[in-house]
């Protein structure tokens, strides 16, 4: 019984940053949260999720960046945070 507990355990932190990355990508829908997402520094713990093990954290964390680039704040910040890091882990999730 216990190996199953280790295991659900090891899961957790996983699912709570897959939730993380769902809920950032469904709060940056208007302009104005897309906003606040950037000012509070938003894109860096984005661009990290995509090298997160979970296929579903990669994507949440990919279609909230997508968001957040369709905005001009949101490509300008992208640039100047250095998010180039990003592309490599988006093609990879591309190739799954």
């Amino acid at each position: 019984m216990a190996p199953r507990r280790a295991r659900a355990a090891d899961r957790a932190p996983r699912l709570q940053t897959s939730v993380a990355a769902d809920v950032l990508a469904e709060l940056v829908r208007t302009e104005q949260s897309r906003h606040a997402a950037i000012s509070a520094g938003g894109i860096a713990p984005l661009v990290a999720m995509l090298s997160g093990r979970s296929v579903e954290t990669r994507a949440a964390a990919a279609g909230a960046l997508a968001r957040l680039a369709s905005s001009v704040d949101g490509t300008i910040a992208m640039s100047v945070d250095g998010s180039s890091p990003a592309i490599v882990p988006l093609v990879g999730l591309l190739k799954e």
